[in-house]
């Protein structure tokens, strides 16, 4: 299914790896708030632990980004920013930000 237009922003959807890579996050202590309705570029995931913040964006196998994902992800530079396409990378990514701020 691909985006569609509501006025003049695009009202973004989900992958189908999104729910269990929540699911895997969220079981990691990691807060998970889902901005995929956000659409217009935003990441799909913002995330949690401890003080830090983080973005995820979630994509099938092949999936690439966007131009506006790709301007979204620009102009928000400063932010940790990361495209995560399987449950694995993302208990990968679960366990380096662990060890990484929480020290675990």
């Amino acid at each position: 299914m691909a985006p569609f237009a509501h006025g003049r922003f695009i009202v973004g959807r989900a992958d189908a790896t999104q729910a269990p890579i929540v699911k895997a996050l969220e079981t990691m202590g990691i807060n998970v708030q889902d901005l995929s309705p956000v659409g217009d570029g935003c990441p799909d995931l913002l995330c949690g632990i401890g003080s830090v913040l983080f973005l995820i964006e979630v994509k099938v196998a092949k999936g690439k980004l966007r131009e506006k994902q790709i301007e979204w992800r620009a102009k928000w530079s400063r932010v940790p920013y990361y495209v995560v396409r399987t449950v694995a990378e993302a208990i990968e990514l679960g366990k380096i930000m662990r060890r990484n701020f929480l020290g675990q």
